[in-house]
C-alpha cells in the first residue's frame, strides 16, 4: 500500500513538509585559560529526511562569540543543503550593545561605598 503523499506531484512542497527523521548534533566549548575567559566556540550539524519524497536535508554550522566592556559580538557561519541538493551558504556577524552604552545613561550603583564611624 502506497503512502498517501506518494501520489503527490514530485516538486509539491507537500513532499517536503511531513519530516520522518530529525538528528541534531551540537557541541558547545567554553574558551577559557588561566581564570581568562575568551568566550565559546560551537559547532553544529543536522540531518532529517521526508516521508513521501525520500529526499533528506541537513545544516552545518560553526561560530564563536565573546563580551567586551561595550556589550557581546558573534560570528557564524552555516552551510545547508535543501531537498533538491541545492548548497547555501551564509556568514553572520552579530554586535550586541545595552542602549545604556550607547546613550551613556549607565546606571550606576546606589548606596554607601565608605562608612566612617566617628
Amino acid at each position: 500500500m502506497k503512502h498517501p503523499e506518494q501520489d503527490l506531484e514530485p516538486k509539491s512542497m507537500r513532499n517536503y513538509s511531513r519530516m520522518k527523521n530529525q538528528v541534531t548534533v551540537s557541541i558547545n566549548q567554553p574558551l577559557k585559560f588561566e581564570k581568562k575567559d575568551y568566550g565559546s566556540f560551537y559547532l553544529s550539524g543536522s540531518w532529517s529526511d521526508y516521508w513521501a519524497s525520500g529526499q533528506n536535508r541537513s545544516n552545518y554550522s560553526i561560530g564563536y562569540s565573546n563580551s567586551a566592556s561595550w556589550g557581546s559580538y558573534s560570528i557564524s557561519a552555516q552551510r545547508s543543503w535543501n531537498e533538491d541538493g541545492d548548497a547555501d551558504d551564509s556568514v553572520y556577524l552579530s554586535f550586541t550593545i545595552p542602549i545604556e552604552k550607547l546613550l551613556g545613561t549607565e546606571q550606576r550603583t546606589s548606596g554607601f561605598q565608605r562608612i566612617l564611624w566617628c
